[in-house]
């Protein structure tokens, strides 16, 4: 029954957007065989920008007024690669962007929010709906081109972003998979609200090595999401305080466990063990092409710009200044004040061991 209910609403769901493109064709009055051509390309695409930003604005602003109200604190706000974020009780304005999110609204648990996962997690999709239902009866009043494929392209994108951050897809880490599994799982809940109080913290610009993990290695199911994103953060905090082994262990425990390795998820996983095969000198050549996906994150993420640092210096032998520039630029631009310190003699901690792999090649010569 769940399953023809499923199909039910994917048909229903195609059908409103199939209806949506075609009224939209014919209120431009866009040929058919050739709707796409340049300058309608062109005016396309200078409308769906602002409309994707809308989408992104409205989804996150869900999450924050629900959460806001079912007792959460504010910890950040991002839509697109705009982050605004709380520093020493100011709001601050930051330019930050994170792979595979378009948006992100962090708050912080409290005691009256522990119970009340729901409204949160449900709230973007909620306001999505809403807008999309609220602005429909206006496609059949407005007159003018111009503010009536902004319009088409908000109601479709507002329906779309409904769908995708619920639907139950798995392997994606969107606000439905996340209730679904924290409601199911007490380990997922506690890794849930642990997350959130690390980010806060980290936020607030407490270090890192000092946060306390309370939630044993050996509990977690591998195999669910938000149990292997606290664990990705366990293995930042092995990193940063130089426990490489435990962190081997751990990443060699989410390959044997986690289903998904082509997600996003996935990619955070890989990445790591890629950076690891290179400090235990285990590393083959490889032709994933995800890699070159997850190492074009340098320009943005600190953790994976020092390990291109990393293994860039590795390879060469010669000192990447380029990339110890970047790896300075992202650290003082991320939102996270905890991890500058202790990425910072992380980055020490590596160049000793690239001095040391290096003097040993030169003995063995």
């Amino acid at each position: 029954m769940k399953k023809l209910l499923k199909l039910f609403f994917v048909y229903l769901l195609l059908l409103v957007f199939g209806f949506l493109i075609g009224f939209g064709f014919a209120r431009l009055n866009l040929p058919v065989k050739n709707p796409f051509a340049l300058t309608g390309f062109l005016m396309m695409l200078l409308w769906f920008l602002p409309a994707l930003f809308l989408t992104v604005f409205f989804h996150e602003l869900g999450h924050l007024i629900l959460g806001l109200l079912t007792g959460y604190e504010f910890v950040s706000f991002r839509v697109l690669n705009r982050l605004i974020k709380k520093e020493n009780d100011k709001l601050v304005i930051k330019k930050f962007s994170l792979k595979g999110t378009l948006g992100q609204c962090l708050l912080l648990p409290t005691e009256k929010s522990l119970n009340q996962p729901f409204w949160y997690n449900f709230g973007g999709v909620l306001f999505n709906l809403i807008i999309f239902f609220s602005l429909i009866p206006l496609l059949f009043f407005v007159k003018s081109n111009l503010l009536f494929l902004p319009l088409l392209f908000t109601i479709v994108l507002n329906l779309l972003f409904a769908y995708i951050n619920w639907a139950k897809t798995p392997g994606l880490t969107n606000d439905g998979n996340n209730y679904r599994e924290l409601k199911r799982h007490p380990t997922s809940k506690a890794s849930y609200y642990q997350l959130l109080r690390i980010n806060h913290l980290l936020s607030n610009g407490d270090d890192l090595r000092d946060v306390e993990f309370t939630i044993a290695e050996d509990s977690l199911d591998l195999s669910k999401n938000i149990q292997v994103n606290y664990a990705m953060f366990l293995v930042l905090y092995y990193h940063l305080t130089f426990q490489m082994d435990k962190a081997k262990t751990l990443v060699d425990s989410i390959e044997t466990n986690y289903p998904h390795k082509q997600s996003i998820l996935g990619s955070m996983w890989l990445a790591n063990k890629h950076f690891q095969d290179y400090y235990f000198e285990v590393a083959e050549k490889t032709e994933d092409k995800r890699l070159k996906l997850i190492f074009s994150d340098k320009n943005t993420d600190p953790g994976i710009a020092l390990f291109h640092f990393y293994i860039t210096y590795l390879n060469t032998g010669q000192y990447p200044t380029d990339l110890d520039e970047l790896f300075q630029k992202n650290l003082k631009n991320s939102p996270n004040k905890g991890v500058i310190e202790p990425y910072l003699a992380f980055k020490s901690f590596l160049i000793d061991d690239v001095i040391k792999k290096q003097e040993s090649i030169e003995q063995s010569i």
